[in-house]
């Protein structure tokens, strides 16, 4: 059930053009980035797999030491044609823009806050509401950071009652990104629409399944402990 929710959400993720945008993948974050490790992959449906290394996503990443309750929280960042532009004028309807498909897509989708932020000293937009996957109630962060050629979503998933302790990690990583640019670009409703719906729904899925590869891991790493620690013939 959990790895049907992730491969229909892969299966909606568009081709994504790509930025001249760098994330960080935080300390002790799985890096699920195109060109990271082969092993960080492991266990992971094959559908997925293809679609992080496709380049899709620009940026992919696991906080698998605060799994909870089968849930994995995790960013996203995706790239979009063409750069945009974040002011006070447009702030509403940026925001609009990229809340408003995930409230039709998404059960228990509730705007939580709005507002602009600087990535890099450039006006960014971020927004803050809860989801639902699968049953499983969720909050996410969404920040818009304009850049030259693209402009870039980042969107980052946890738990509902897990969001606020980890919030400030996500809120230093935000302030790592490098790349955020202004070009005079202007708002443009359905890009962002699109690619903040991607994030969304791909962010809250695999968080989902996640669950399922890191309780593999753990459970793997004590088989392998045990085994070895058994003489030979037994105890």
């Amino acid at each position: 059930m959990r790895r049907s929710l992730v491969v229909l959400a892969i299966v909606a993720a568009p081709l994504l053009a790509r930025a001249e945008f760098r994330f960080p993948v935080p300390p002790g974050w799985v890096d699920l980035s195109p060109g990271a490790p082969a092993a960080n992959f492991e266990g992971l449906a094959p559908d997925f797999v293809k679609t992080l290394r496709s380049g899709q996503f620009r940026a992919f990443a696991f906080d698998v030491a605060h799994t909870e309750r089968g849930f994995t929280p995790n960013f996203n960042a995706v790239a979009m044609d063409p750069p945009t532009r974040v002011t006070e004028a447009n702030e509403a309807d940026l925001a609009q823009a990229l809340f408003g498909p995930i409230q039709k897509q998404m059960a228990g989708a509730a705007l939580v806050e709005k507002g602009i932020v600087e990535v890099g000293g450039v006006k960014s937009l971020r927004i803050v509401y809860d989801s639902e996957m699968g049953g499983t109630p969720l909050r996410q962060m969404a920040v818009l950071v304009p850049g030259v050629p693209n402009t870039a979503v980042v969107t980052y998933t946890a738990l509902r009652d897990q969001f606020a302790s980890l919030r400030p990690a996500f809120e230093a990583h935000v302030a790592r990104i490098e790349g955020a640019r202004e070009d005079g670009g202007v708002s443009i409703v359905g890009p962002v629409a699109r690619d903040g719906l991607v994030g969304a729904l791909v962010g809250a899925a695999v968080g989902l399944g996640a669950g399922f590869v890191t309780w593999r891991r753990k459970r793997a790493a004590r088989s392998s402990g045990a085994a070895a620690s058994t003489p030979p013939g037994g105890a």
